[in-house]
């Protein structure tokens, strides 16, 4: 399967590359399609040693009890729980995780659930999203604002000042 994924993404990149070479207009859909294969194509070396079998968890087992851990860590640990004992070990939170938890929050309250409420949780969950670094807002924004076109002044404008308040945003929330 893996052979043919790569395949497919080499055929797709060097078509729209030749087509690009030779001055021919690339769709947005082809933009969008390569900007799916720039993120498949780092998840994939990121998942090179991930096991196939998503069915089997790895159930790890520390050296040490919990109830260890939490008298080691101190005052930080006191704080009652969300969803494991484990909370106080990450507090660091990029705004937009508070809205993602703020949305999920709503559709539970109108009965919508994803997943089973319980404590401890038995899974680490996957909506915990590091916050970006400044610089890499920075430079993100430094080359979209360079390279993006745009149909109009105002256009361009709205898009610098958008970038800059999220940059604004990345460096507050550190």
């Amino acid at each position: 399967m893996r052979f043919v994924t790569i395949f497919q993404i080499l055929w797709f990149s060097l078509n729209c590359l030749g087509r690009a070479l030779q001055n021919l207009s690339v769709t947005t859909l082809e933009l969008t399609t390569l900007g799916f294969i720039l993120c498949t194509l780092g998840t994939s070396y990121f998942w090179i040693d991930k096991p196939m079998d998503v069915l089997r968890p790895i159930i790890l087992r520390p050296n040490i009890s919990i109830a260890t851990i939490l008298v080691n860590a101190g005052e930080s640990a006191r704080e009652p729980y969300k969803t494991t004992p484990l909370d106080f070990v990450g507090h660091d939170r990029w705004s937009w995780c508070l809205y993602w938890g703020y949305w999920m929050n709503i559709l539970g309250k109108l009965g919508i659930r994803f997943s089973a409420r319980k404590r401890p949780v038995d899974k680490v969950p996957d909506d915990n999203f590091p916050p970006p670094s400044r610089g890499a807002m920075l430079t993100l924004f430094s080359f979209t604002r360079h390279t993006a076109p745009f149909s109009c002044a105002d256009g361009i404008l709205f898009f610098r000042l958008s970038s800059s308040k999220f940059c604004g945003e990345a460096q507050s929330s550190q």
